[in-house]
């Protein structure tokens, strides 16, 4: 039973509900979010560069403040990506705050300018809000070409895998000596196709369970109480 559903409920790559949600867009609407998006990209990339070069503009003012053979080397420590920079470096850094200059902080060293950094962000929020309202629904979803393998545990612990188990229901369920099983995979459908052969089985009129258990939820809900208590 478990093989049936551990294509969509992988308890090795589990999703959570927010990454199991999928869009609603039609393919005009994603083609026009699509532009949309890249206008705003072109306004993103024209800000990034007026703003780099504003930090750059105060960078260099500050670094005026500063003895010339101390100059130089905050400059070249100021530009190391910080994953990159030396121990020296970053104490040199962490010794003059005032030269660590980034785009949060570039309205203390020049308002006008942060000011127009803001402008362009004005501009970027107005060009996505054109965008088609998206939204979305969650459904139990397959990653197609990730098929995990089912396997029994060893006295229900997880970590004691043994022998691998293929999707089928319970031999209960089946005619004696027939017992019903699933295809590891439907080449007619992108994903496995396991939930949908399991669906099918169960309303195919010919489930020894199905029948009954929908008798009994009717005439417990008619009548009060279920024929059986189950």
């Amino acid at each position: 039973m478990r093989a049936i559903f551990e294509p969509a409920l992988n308890w090795k790559q589990w999703r959570t509900p927010q990454q199991r949600l999928i869009s609603l867009y039609t393919d005009e609407e994603q083609k026009t979010a699509q532009q949309i998006e890249a206008d705003a990209k072109k306004l993103i990339a024209e800000r990034d560069k007026l703003r780099n070069q504003f930090i750059e503009e105060e960078l260099e003012k500050e670094l005026t403040k500063y003895e010339e053979n101390l100059r130089e080397k905050l400059r070249i420590a100021y530009h190391v990506p910080p994953k990159m920079r030396t121990e020296v470096q970053k104490q040199l850094l962490k010794e003059n705050p005032a030269v660590n200059i980034s785009a949060g902080t570039l309205y203390q060293y020049n308002k006008a300018s942060a000011e127009k950094i803001k402008e362009y962000d004005k501009q970027i929020a107005e060009i996505r809000a054109k965008k088609p309202t998206q939204e979305f629904v969650r459904a139990l979803t397959e990653i197609q070409g990730q098929v995990p393998t089912t396997h029994l545990f060893y006295r229900g612990d997880f970590k004691q895998p043994q022998q691998e188990v293929g999707p089928a229901d319970l031999t209960i369920c089946s005619p004696p000596g027939k017992p019903f099983k699933i295809p590891l995979n439907d080449d007619q459908l992108p994903s496995t196709g396991r939930r949908l052969a399991y669906a099918r089985w169960l309303t195919s009129g010919s489930h020894p369970l199905v029948g009954r258990v929908l008798v009994n939820r009717m005439w417990m809900l008619h009548m009060g109480r279920g024929i059986v208590g189950t």
